[in-house]
């Protein structure tokens, strides 16, 4: 694949293991949560923030600002990315407020076909030795995760009865804005990506169930952060090579 004449600027030298936080209430949690300090200097619109051995960056919607957002990360030093945010049920199962472990997702956005995939409904992985830490991590700390693949979209208005459909028969239990093109992305530049989520709302019936100010998507969120959380304290992010 053809090099881009456009090129990240030069910026921090930041940490290995990155968290992605889409969404700025997680952002401000973690930052909170981890005692994180910002990171002066960052030539790009982004929050960037640093506590250890990890940094945290965000927010960020959709799959172009996503990728844009990691491509800068890649040239300043981060090789191990765990994105988190929030992603709508296709299936009821999972349900408003688990945590969502993606183990794929599904293209429906433009900005991965830029990265080595060749049509919309193709399915991403994450990296492997990355998911199968995160999940090894989590059972030992006594986390409820679902796992499952997702459909990444780039029109939030248009999740049509007919695309949801499509995307249900294809095997995705879940939909949201950006996963397909990280880990398109990473896979291109030769990074590790996972993706840890928490189900907001609901379009399995055809409807929108919003359940975002509900006592289960509070405390579920809670659970997914506590999880990020843990994860950001280990030495490591990943048990083998890919």
């Amino acid at each position: 694949m053809p090099t881009g004449i456009v090129t990240p600027p030069q910026g921090p030298e930041i940490p290995e293991k990155v968290v992605l936080a889409a969404t700025q209430p997680d952002f401000s949690e973690l930052i909170k949560n981890l005692d994180a300090k910002e990171v002066k200097g960052v030539p790009m619109p982004m929050r960037l923030f640093r506590t250890g051995n990890i940094a945290i960056a965000g927010p960020f919607m959709g799959s172009p600002q996503a990728v844009m957002l990691l491509e800068n990360l890649v040239a300043w030093g981060g090789t191990y990315f765990l994105f988190t945010g929030w992603c709508g049920s296709l299936t009821g199962k999972p349900g408003i407020g688990e945590t969502l472990l993606l183990t794929g997702a599904f293209v429906d956005e433009g900005t991965s076909l830029h990265y080595g995939v060749e049509a919309v409904g193709h399915c991403v992985a994450p990296s492997s030795s990355q998911t199968d830490f995160v999940r090894a991590t989590l059972e030992r700390g006594g986390a409820s995760v679902a796992e499952g693949k997702a459909w990444t979209t780039d029109a939030l208005y248009r999740e049509t009865p007919e695309r949801i459909n499509r995307f249900k028969d294809l095997g995705a239990v879940a939909v949201e804005m950006e996963a397909s093109a990280f880990f398109a992305a990473a896979r291109y530049r030769k990074v590790k990506m996972s993706a840890l989520m928490t189900v907001s709302d609901d379009v399995s019936g055809l409807s929108w169930n919003k359940g975002f100010g509900t006592p289960q998507f509070k405390e579920g969120r809670k659970r997914t952060l506590d999880a990020v959380c843990l994860l950001a304290g280990q030495s490591s992010w990943a048990l083998t090579s890919d």
